[in-house]
């Protein structure tokens, strides 16, 4: 159950109109889900208040990235009073001496003495920076790293950081660092690390597979679009897994031998299936799951590790995204392009040649169609200017792989927004323009629910993902405890709006916790908020 404020979708809703191959599996280890406590950042809304947040056993604290304040919120968690969490300390690295661009990321070290936020710089194609604090927040160290870090995390057994430098060109895109992995040496003093505990992991040219999806202007230069956007690693601190938005790939790092040693392309969706169908318009004035003949690119940008019989399994958030720059962009609509659309039948198992030629004939690329869905120019399906695909950015969806050869096991395919359109349809692809004010169906065209953050965890003897849904709001709750068969458990949102848009989850296992229950906290953007929750 859930308080008042909170909405939870569960039980046995019979599905989308669509057919049983489209319905979802509904799982029968449903959580009782209360929502404990929320700290206000005090951040106008679209001011990224809140963005990642980490917890801190040996403390109570939660460590909070405040984009709006370019600062580090640390707040009580533990001991929160009456359902507000308060303000302990905001950290700003300039009163430290640091010079950086934003803060991105922050991470807790397992045995808690200290944390690591990752700082761009204010060029943010140069070398950004890795700072150790501890966990009052007084600088300890800090350590040049690639462009752009982006997200840092620890290993498990404590001994190295992590951190995934993106290496974005800049807006003019004149400047196109490449992206990396830093492998940071922790085994010592936080305070006595030097440059020499840096290892720089590059993505190369000769690291890409011949499959690996090509972005931006040059192609000789496509693999500087490598791209890590967020690390999982296993639980034996042995592999980390680096999700490459952009590229539409998964990368796997050996940490102990500090090699990139494999970079897997993840293939494109075909939503001209039942089970991927989507709405594809805005202006349609309805909530429409259909077929349509476009590929979807996955391009995830969350990532979860977890063990089971000997295997890693890794969770990917699907949300997409495109590079859009003043000096490049790859976005149109698909009615923009329109006469330099030819459909092959070969490229969808859903549609004759026939049917697709009918569908051309018949206002495929009105806007109350597909004429408004956001595709990319730069895909594999095209005969030299013309498109035999529509491809469109983000998978809607969140996927498993295995994460010894990187295969998918899973994608969750349409559940999202047959869920929403089930059991609170007024939310169905909706987007915020303000606290009070949201559209619905008006991201159908773009991204539609935007899975964003994924985190795992136990309760009660099973393994749930949490999926974060950055435009619709909420959390989508599965149970993998069998990872090759997921069921949805229940979808979570706020009512009240107070809470809106999902950007960082973090789980907390019962023995962490201040009351001995598994908690999860949830750091909202645009509402700059973050809220907790206890799961039984």
């Amino acid at each position: 159950m859930c308080d008042t404020a909170y909405g939870a979708g569960g039980g046995n809703p019979s599905g989308h109109s669509n057919t049983a191959e489209n319905a979802y599996q509904n799982s029968d280890a449903l959580l009782e889900i209360n929502h404990i406590a929320r700290y206000t950042s005090g951040a106008e809304f679209d001011e990224s208040g809140t963005e990642i947040v980490k917890y801190n056993y040996k403390n109570g604290y939660g460590y909070s990235v405040n984009g709006a304040e370019s600062s580090l919120d640390i707040i009580d968690v533990a001991g929160q009073n009456n359902g507000e969490i308060n303000l302990v300390k905001r950290i700003y690295l300039e009163d430290h001496g640091i010079e950086a661009g934003d803060l991105t990321s922050v991470t807790v070290h397992p045995k808690g003495k200290y944390v690591a936020v990752s700082a761009p710089a204010e060029d943010k194609t140069e070398k950004g920076k890795v700072v150790f604090l501890d966990a009052e927040g007084n600088l300890l160290n800090s350590l040049s790293v690639g462009s752009l870090p982006d997200m840092l995390t620890f290993t498990p057994d404590g001994e190295k950081l992590l951190v995934a430098n993106e290496g974005e060109p800049s807006d003019d895109y004149q400047i196109n660092p490449e992206g990396s992995i830093s492998i940071v040496d922790i085994t010592g003093n936080p305070k006595t690390l030097t440059a020499e505990s840096v290892s720089a992991l590059p993505f190369t040219k000769n690291m890409a597979p011949e499959d690996l999806r090509t972005v931006g202007p040059d192609a000789e230069k496509d693999y500087l679009n490598m791209e890590p956007e967020f690390i999982s690693i296993d639980s034996d601190s042995k592999y980390a897994y680096a999700t490459l938005q952009e590229s539409n790939a998964v990368a796997k790092i050996d940490i102990q031998n500090k090699k990139i040693v494999e970079i897997s392309s993840l293939g494109y969706k075909d939503h001209s299936v039942e089970r991927n169908s989507m709405d594809i318009s805005d202006q349609d004035g309805k909530n429409e799951m259909m077929t349509a003949p476009v590929l979807g690119l996955y391009q995830p940008d969350g990532i979860a590790a977890f063990e089971k019989n000997g295997e890693t399994y890794i969770l990917t958030a699907n949300e997409g995204d495109a590079q859009d720059y003043e000096g490049y962009s790859e976005e149109a609509r698909a009615g923009e392009i329109e006469g330099r659309v030819d459909l092959n039948a070969a490229n969808f198992a859903g549609y004759s040649q026939k049917e697709l030629d009918d569908m051309a004939e018949d206002g495929l690329f009105n806007d109350g169609n597909a004429g408004r869905l956001n595709i990319t120019e730069q895909h594999s399906f095209k005969d030299g200017d013309i498109h035999n695909a529509l491809v469109s950015f983000g998978g809607r969806s969140f996927s498993i792989l295995k994460g010894s050869d990187l295969s998918q096991l899973y994608d969750s395919g349409n559940e999202f927004e047959n869920i929403i359109q089930d059991e609170v349809p007024e939310r169905f692809n909706i987007d915020f323009a303000g606290p009070d004010e949201y559209i619905q169906d008006d991201r159908s065209d773009n991204k539609g629910p935007e899975p964003e953050s994924v985190e795992t965890g136990k309760v009660g003897g099973k393994t749930y993902a949490f999926i974060g849904l950055e435009r619709t709001g909420g959390i989508m709750i599965y149970d993998v405890t069998e990872p090759t068969a997921p069921e949805y458990a229940e979808y979570i949102y706020d009512e009240t709006n107070t809470d809106i848009s999902p950007e960082g989850i973090e789980f907390i296992n019962p023995q962490d916790s201040p009351d001995g229950k598994a908690r999860l906290m949830v750091a909202n953007e645009l509402s700059g908020t973050i809220s907790t929750y206890s799961l039984q």
